[in-house]
């Protein structure tokens, strides 16, 4: 028995270190290609320059990250969305107001709405049954990235509430101000 088990994991270790192959030497002097894919190895192992893969614009990253699919028969305005929407917009206005006058304020991020919202949702698509006329209306299709787009969209603006809650505010106390003043004049 051993009084260190990490010397033993660290023995292990080295032992599947030394069991891999050599690595092949590498030619500096030949230029690497931007891009690979699985497809680019040739029958003599060489890698092939790809060049479907290429980026070669702000274009071709937009399109390479961001899912462009659109399925135009599903509608973003479902129930799930007004729900959804609806209340994350009502979740975020209310912590942004109650925060606004503390000495510390919180910004409830859309990151995070859209990230409630995509739970929320996957949750309410596996919920709802899709049966019957009720069913249908409330549960059309799955969830999809336009209904999720459209919640955020709700979401975010809702609960920029406490923004018009400081204009009122501030125009509030300036216009206390001045009637205390014109009241001091008066006496």
């Amino acid at each position: 028995m051993s009084l260190s088990p990490g010397m033993d994991e660290a023995k292990g270790a080295d032992e599947r270190l030394t069991a891999l192959p050599p690595m092949e030497p590498v030619d500096f002097d030949r230029p690497a290609p931007s891009s690979f894919s699985a497809s680019s190895i040739n029958l003599k192992g060489e890698w092939e320059l790809d060049t479907q893969a290429l980026i070669r614009g702000a274009e071709d990253i937009v399109t390479k990250v961001l899912y462009a699919d659109d399925d135009a028969l599903l509608n973003p305005c479902t129930f799930r969305m007004w729900f959804i929407g609806i209340g994350l917009g009502i979740f975020g206005a209310l912590m942004e107001t109650i925060y606004f006058f503390r000495p510390v304020t919180l910004d409830v991020s859309n990151i995070f709405l859209a990230l409630c919202a995509y739970m929320i949702g996957i949750f309410m698509e596996n919920a709802i049954p899709r049966m019957g006329a009720i069913g249908r209306w409330l549960n059309p299709h799955s969830f999809n990235a336009k209904e999720q787009a459209a919640i955020v969209v709700v979401a975010s603006s809702a609960s920029q509430v406490a923004l018009a809650i400081g204009i009122y505010r501030a125009r509030r106390c300036h216009i206390r101000r001045e009637q205390y003043a014109n009241n001091d004049k008066n006496i």
